[in-house]
């Protein structure tokens, strides 16, 4: 216990974790190491504790569109000293390590995204099948952009107990015999659908964000 709380101060004191961060960990540390030294034990070495959201990453054909959008609907603050002509940076929460939301424009437009979802209610063959619009009725517009990763800030973030701990659960993002896919202060991993998920530690900013 007093190695955890004197690597997290260190983490505090280093600028790495905000006040409000360092309260909540170390009470939540304290809630698990009362359940007794297994239960910690366990806690310390095979999860995470996901503390905030640090990215949202937003592919779509104009990401100029989604950036105004976003920025004029729901709030968030534009930094166009980080515009870079194909993505945006958009912050929203407590700036003591916030939050962003990243709109970028696809890399290969001549392609359609192999990820998006299908189009609402216009899958082929749909009409007149139970819960399908009628053939004559509205219809909702095509989806045309797409959550391509999420990226989630862990308490206590590690980069060798991280990796560690990925490994321990068979996750990769490198290809058959590859591993999780380091990126700055974080690592890249698919979760079991297939979908990219991100874990970093509070050190990793959105401007290196990939």
């Amino acid at each position: 216990m007093e190695n955890f709380i004197a690597r997290t101060l260190k983490e505090f004191e280093n600028g790495k974790m905000s006040r409000r961060q360092l309260i909540h960990t170390i009470a939540v540390a304290a809630a698990v190491y009362g359940a007794g030294e297994e239960a910690a034990n366990a806690a310390s070495t095979s999860a995470f504790k996901t503390i905030s959201v640090n990215h949202i990453s937003y592919s779509c054909p104009d990401y100029t569109k989604a950036r105004d959008f976003y920025a004029s609907l729901m709030g968030m603050d534009n930094l166009p000293e980080h515009d870079n002509g194909t993505q945006a940076y958009l912050a929203f929460g407590p700036r003591d390590g916030g939050s962003w939301l990243l709109p970028r424009g696809f890399t290969d437009t001549s392609k359609p995204n192999p990820v998006a979802p299908a189009p609402r209610g216009q899958a082929a063959g749909n009409a007149g099948q139970r819960g399908a619009p009628p053939a004559n009725g509205p219809q909702d517009p095509p989806v045309k952009a797409v959550i391509d990763h999420l990226a989630f800030t862990v308490a206590n973030f590690d980069k060798e107990r991280t990796l560690a701990i990925l490994k321990d659960w068979g996750l990769k993002h490198q290809g058959p015999g590859g591993g999780p896919r380091p990126d700055g202060d974080s690592y890249h991993v698919w979760d079991p659908f297939g979908f990219d998920l991100q874990i970093c530690g509070s050190g990793m900013s959105a401007y290196g964000a990939d």
